[in-house]
């Protein structure tokens, strides 16, 4: 099996340090760097079979979000709020030097994902978003509504 060249470091957040991993080619003009975010109980490690195929085109960026993997909260309270996982998302993007990512989000990466690209700084960062398993909260929670609403619909709802 091909070794893959990975890099390491660790970016300091606000009640947190993250463990950033890096695959592939040095990020550049013609390098496209790809940004990886796992979902929940995961680590960066479940994207590991398509980093191996990805790394040798792409630059290609993963960490372990707040206390997953090895990544680690150091604050009492710990906080799991989505804006500050997608704040780190973004520091992330910035200690790496990441600009036109294309984030690719699973599961709980996939719900940070689409939190990601509704903020402001996005233009700046990430150029495309590729959602794998994972809804745009508000629009969860309209179709919810959708189906709360109306009785005929609970058996659907109560399945999700």
């Amino acid at each position: 099996m091909e070794t893959l060249n990975e890099r390491r470091r660790a970016v300091a957040v606000p009640g947190a340090v993250l463990a950033v991993f890096e695959f592939g080619p040095e990020p550049g003009p013609d390098v496209p760097t790809l940004l990886l975010v796992h979902g929940y109980p995961d680590d960066h490690r479940v994207f590991l079979p398509a980093i191996r195929e990805l790394a040798r085109t792409h630059h290609v960026v993963a960490y372990d979000t707040r206390n997953a993997g090895a990544s680690a909260v150091h604050a009492p309270d710990g906080d799991y709020s989505l804006k500050t996982l997608v704040d780190d998302a973004f520091a992330v993007m910035a200690e790496t030097d990441a600009r036109a990512v294309h984030l690719v989000g699973h599961d709980w990466g996939s719900i940070q994902g689409w939190a990601a690209v509704q903020d402001p700084r996005t233009p700046a960062r990430i150029s495309r978003y590729t959602s794998i398993s994972g809804p745009d909260l508000g629009h969860f929670s309209r179709w919810v509504r959708d189906r709360a609403r109306d009785p005929r619909a609970w058996p659907e709802l109560g399945g999700q």
